[in-house]
């Protein structure tokens, strides 16, 4: 069986093209999340990038705990979410 990948591409495309055409799911934080794109995609200067997406950040940065504050740091407090650009040197 032969696959027409140019006629799928060019439909995928046109499709593409009509979602993103309605304000709602262009505006929509999942849609940005799923194409990988944020507002510092489409920034020259910054150069390329790789990949973008969210990744999962423990509380407390380089801080060092001992004892009950390690504890909580490690067990209680919630992960946060951050945006992560990829960029090609």
């Amino acid at each position: 069986m032969q696959v027409d990948y140019a006629g799928e591409k060019a439909r995928l495309e046109s499709w593409l093209q009509a979602v993103l055409h309605i304000p709602v799911n262009r505006n929509h934080h999942e849609t940005a999340e799923f194409l990988e794109v944020s507002r510092f995609s489409f920034i020259n200067e910054l150069g390329g990038k790789y990949a973008e997406g969210f990744v999962k950040k423990r509380p407390g940065g380089t801080r060092v705990f001992i004892g009950w504050k390690n504890f909580c740091v490690r067990h209680c407090l919630m992960w946060s979410k951050r945006w992560l650009i990829l960029k090609v040197l």
